[in-house]
């Protein structure tokens, strides 16, 4: 049995509230702690997490025990993990659960939440972010030639803040600001999505399988070969 670092899950703020910054990173750990368990023939469970809810299937839950813990770096490690142990660590790639895509995507279902937006391009503007850890802050620039990729479609922005999100991509279009859940929700059914440089994204991407344009760099100082999608356009 492996898990993931109980406080993780049990110490986050709910993403039906507009302070919640952490469902993208949570589902990377989730996710990869699956891939880990999968590769390795282990069993896998988590701490109670209150964003269960909104999913239609709940994850296995894990016993209320003390395990060791095993810090995991930056970027794909691998699968050397060994059993009865709890995972820390960002583990931001796709490697770690290519293997097992299927049982993970049946963790990560969504309850119908809302009525998706098809055929139509989704912008995601993440202002909830470090900025201090990226290399480039998602720009004008970046969004408007992003469209060029794409087919000439109506244009929604969803974003964690419109007035901020105005300013910088200045499209005269709808712009949408609801809970963390709901405008990953919407997001995670695009067709078309342009991305912001964040895990919320990411997973958005992910989930959707939509045509997918991504800022070609993330982070000041953090390698960023594992993380990109190889169906993703960047730029």
């Amino acid at each position: 049995m492996i898990t993931y670092e109980a406080d993780k899950f049990t110490e986050r703020p709910v993403a039906d509230q507009k302070s919640d910054c952490s469902l993208g990173n949570l589902l990377f750990y989730i996710a990869s702690t699956i891939g880990i368990a999968t590769k390795n023939g282990y069993s896998f469970g988590f701490a109670e997490w209150n964003n269960s809810k909104f999913f239609v299937n709940p994850l296995p839950e894990v016993e209320e025990k003390e395990f060791p813990r095993v810090d995991v770096g930056w970027g794909f490690n691998g699968f050397n993990i060994p059993d009865n142990v709890s995972l820390l660590g960002y583990m931001q790639s796709e490697k770690y659960f290519e293997h097992c895509k299927d049982i993970v995507r049946h963790y990560l279902a969504l309850k119908e939440l809302a009525e998706p937006i098809k055929d139509t391009i989704l912008i995601h503007y993440r202002n909830c972010i470090d900025e201090g850890t990226l290399i480039y802050p998602a720009t004008r620039e970046y969004y408007l030639k992003a469209l060029t990729f794409l087919p000439k479609k109506e244009v929604v922005v969803i974003t964690d803040n419109i007035e901020k999100a105005r300013q910088v991509i200045g499209l005269d279009c709808r712009y949408i600001s609801d809970t963390p859940i709901m405008d990953f929700y919407l997001l995670s059914h695009a067709d078309y999505l342009v991305m912001s440089p964040s895990s919320f994204s990411w997973w958005a991407s992910w989930l959707s399988e939509a045509v997918t344009i991504a800022p070609a760099r993330w982070f000041a100082t953090l390698d960023e070969k594992d993380l990109y999608c190889k169906n993703w356009i960047t730029w």
